[in-house]
């Protein structure tokens, strides 16, 4: 209220104070008001949110179908089934005879291309459903391809390569353009497929065979492309798959004097073999020398496998075929040769092939061992020469620090003894025992030298299997033992040429003579290794004297009689005696240090 005894401009002021202030209450109200109406619309439209879930909680989360929409998975589904729509109308068409079947293969073949080059212009335009048309298109064009010329045989064998490798190429071409896996994948290994599958069981062999040496080609051309390393590995897959089919369909037949199937080939598989070995070395040897840094594992694995291929199976048939193989041999001998002068090339003139050079070492080796004893015509003239070439190879990984190099060596020594033992060369009925006994010799002179210069050359790699898996060079072990037995069975021999003059070959006295030497070698072991303080040397004795004391009492006690056994126990117990000692000796000199 407005006191009425104040003057006339106090009672005005007082009068505008209080309308200011109810002017002010009022507006703080009308917030209010417009706040509470807000809060009123959000409970509505939860409400409402609310009652839908309620109703469509089945359906799936938004984010799956953003997704579809995104891969377009659904526009493309759509699409496939109108090509297919099409595909079926024509060979309805066909199947009806409303169209002769020669044209309907021409108008399958040609929508098959138009699909391909819509592909081609849609990928230009960078639309999602670009993918579609050109992996549907060969796909349908390998189908009409392989139906027709399998069923209505309106295509000549020609006729059907030509149009699988343009198929084929265009579908690279898409891959190397567009960057699409998926291309390069197709049109390869689907050409592969159908041309293996054409006339199967009987195709045509020769022509399969050129058509895969082109396929092997363009997937070594192109595997760095998108694809490009899967591809290889498939498509020599399916080539190795292919050449064993060949080997065995002429093999057999030949062996048991029948008659060769139709479209055989013969004339045509050695040339197609070494085609396909040069084409594969070449591409590798290419890539090892100007692009190491780009060798997979594929790569790695590619020139063994190419030797494994040609010129394993290239020795079967040529045995089967009952004519001298000694000129295989020497072919093989001759491309092993050049293996290793690759390895020397790339070892001298690039810096970066260290997976090319353990590759083609690897796979010099193994041709050396397959063609060797080929060429020389046996196989004891081939064993000291791989034991030659595996110390010679030791000594090569020295001076380029590559482990792959003495890793193959350490191979070829232990392939070299096993081989010898499984092939009778150290047997003592062996109808030329002094070769034997040379053989014997020589690769344990190699082996031992080997084994002894490893020890005194550590090798310092920076990669690969010395560094990651052996860093100590722990596999050289390998080598002692490849020593030890052929050292054993050198003297093995030498004691039954002796027992054979002296007791006629008594198999008595050659279990004493046995027992004997594995013994006297753990003591000499035992006494080289203490001397040199060599702990190495100590251990393998170890092993050595087990292995004596389990032929003695386990094989002598029950198979042997006489001196023979008194010797044999008598020898064990020396090692005992001897073993007592070192370990003594040993014991002191630790204490001392």
């Amino acid at each position: 209220m407005i006191p009425q005894d104040l003057p006339e401009k106090e009672q005005i002021r007082h009068a505008n104070e209080q309308i200011d202030l109810l002017s002010g209450r009022i507006a703080a109200l009308a917030d209010r008001v417009s706040s509470l109406e807000q809060r009123r619309s959000q409970v509505r439209e939860e409400a409402g949110a609310a009652k839908n879930l309620s109703v469509y909680a089945d359906l799936p989360a938004d984010n799956i179908w953003s997704s579809m929409d995104k891969s377009s998975m659904l526009a493309r589904v759509a699409t496939i089934c109108f090509i297919l729509v099409v595909a079926l109308f024509l060979r309805t068409l066909t199947d009806h005879e409303l169209i002769g079947r020669q044209t309907g293969s021409y108008l399958g073949i040609g929508y098959a291309a138009l699909l391909i080059a819509a592909g081609w212009w849609t990928q230009t335009r960078q639309n999602k459903l670009a993918p579609v048309f050109p992996i549907c298109g060969a796909l349908l064009m390998y189908s009409v391809v392989l139906e027709t010329h399998a069923r209505f045989a309106t295509f000549t064998s020609g006729a059907a390569f030509f149009t699988l490798f343009a198929t084929m190429l265009a579908m690279v071409l898409l891959n190397r353009k567009f960057g699409s896996a998926a291309f390069h994948l197709t049109g390869l290994i689907g050409a592969a497929i159908v041309a293996i599958a054409m006339g199967f069981p009987n195709p045509y062999f020769w022509r399969t065979a050129i058509f895969l040496i082109l396929l092997v080609s363009i997937s070594l051309i192109f595997n760095s492309q998108s694809g490009g390393r899967r591809a290889q590995a498939t498509i020599f897959l399916l080539t190795l798959l292919f050449w064993v089919y060949w080997t065995i369909s002429l093999y057999f037949p030949l062996i048991k004097h029948l008659d060769l199937p139709q479209n055989a080939g013969i004339t045509w598989f050695f040339p197609a073999s070494l085609l396909l070995f040069v084409i594969n070395f070449a591409f590798m040897a290419h890539k090892a020398f100007f692009k190491p840094q780009k060798y997979g594992i594929i790569d790695i694995l590619t020139p063994t496998g190419n030797v494994l291929l040609t010129y394993g199976l290239s020795w079967a048939v040529a045995v089967s075929l009952d004519s001298p193989t000694r000129w295989l041999g020497i072919v093989g001998v001759t491309m092993a040769i050049i293996h290793f002068g690759l390895v020397a090339v790339i070892v001298k003139f690039s810096r970066e092939g260290g997976p090319g050079i353990c590759s083609f070492t690897f796979a010099g080796a193994t041709l050396l061992v397959l063609s060797s004893p080929v060429a020389a015509g046996n196989i004891l003239v081939a064993l000291p020469f791989w034991s030659a070439i595996a110390l010679g190879a030791a000594l090569a990984s020295n001076a380029c620090e590559i482990g792959g190099i003495r890793l193959t060596s350490y191979l070829l020594q232990i392939v070299a003894c096993l081989i010898a033992i499984t092939s009778g060369a150290f047997s003592v009925i062996s109808p030329s025992p002094w070769a034997g006994i040379a053989v014997a010799a020589s690769l344990s002179l190699f082996s031992a030298f080997q084994y002894w210069w490893s020890r005194r050359h550590p090798l310092s790699c920076s990669t690969g299997f010395f560094h990651l898996v052996d860093p100590s060079d722990i596999s050289a072990l390998s080598l002692l033992f490849v020593a030890l037995i052929n050292g054993y069975c050198l003297l093995h021999l030498i004691a039954y040429q002796i027992l054979l003059g002296s007791v006629g070959g008594d198999v008595n006295a050659l279990l004493g003579v046995q027992s004997i030497l594995i013994n006297f070698g753990a003591i000499a072991l035992m006494t080289v290794g203490m001397s040199g303080r060599h702990k190495e040397l100590l251990f393998t004795a170890l092993a050595v004297a087990v292995i004596g004391a389990f032929k003695v009492f386990a094989y002598d006690l029950f198979k042997a009689t006489g001196l023979p056994l008194v010797m044999s126990v008598l020898s064990f117990g020396a090692v005992a005696a001897v073993g007592s000692m070192v370990t003594t000796r040993w014991s002191q000199m630790q204490q001392r240090m």
